[in-house]
């Protein structure tokens, strides 16, 4: 089980603040920097339905024009290794589906 889960799955659904919080924590404990850009993503992740890297980047700079596509793909990866989003890859797409 993913450390996310791990820590977090028996408490049930919970709002996107405490999720977020729940996020920052584990990313802390993995010494990953938090920066304003990465907290940007993460609330965009959490509150949007599964969308691919690209869509996500698309509908981020329209908001905040200065977060590249490489911290984009970076927080994505993290997110998943963590366990705190589930990535479905297809033939033809990469879905990035949260918990």
């Amino acid at each position: 089980m993913s450390e996310y889960n791990e820590r977090f799955s028996k408490e049930g659904i919970r709002k996107k603040k405490e999720k977020r919080e729940d996020i920052l924590r584990v990313l802390r404990q993995r010494s990953c920097k938090i920066t304003e850009q990465r907290i940007i993503l993460i609330d965009f992740i959490l509150g949007s339905e599964d969308m691919t890297s690209k869509e996500i980047y698309i509908e981020i700079i329209k908001k905040y024009p200065g977060i590249g596509i490489a911290t984009v793909y970076r927080t994505i990866k993290i997110l998943e290794e963590i366990g705190a989003i589930r990535i479905e890859r297809t033939c033809s797409r990469v879905r990035i589906k949260h918990h």
